[in-house]
């Protein structure tokens, strides 16, 4: 397992508001590109399978097949909301 350094106060809130601008935009992302885009993560966490599993396994000290199995899983959650969406 790796070890990272702490972030800073600033560099916590930085990200913070990053994130929060992310999200108001996707608020304002239409319906259809917001499925496009779930569809998109399914395809990428598919085909980068293998980098996500090593990452996982570097990060959080996952074991190799959980690591792989939760690519997989979330692969299939961003189908799952995607089709959801397109169905509401």
């Amino acid at each position: 397992m790796k070890s990272l350094d702490a972030l800073s106060p600033e560099q916590i809130e930085r990200k913070l508001r990053l994130a929060t601008s992310a999200f108001q935009t996707h608020l304002r992302t239409r319906f259809a590109n917001r499925v496009r885009m779930m569809l998109c993560a399914a395809e990428i966490l598919e085909k980068e399978k293998d980098e996500y599993t090593r990452l996982m396994t570097l990060e959080v000290g996952k074991t190799l097949r959980s690591a792989a199995a939760e690519a997989v899983k979330c692969a299939s959650r961003c189908r799952y909301d995607a089709e959801y969406e397109s169905s509401q």
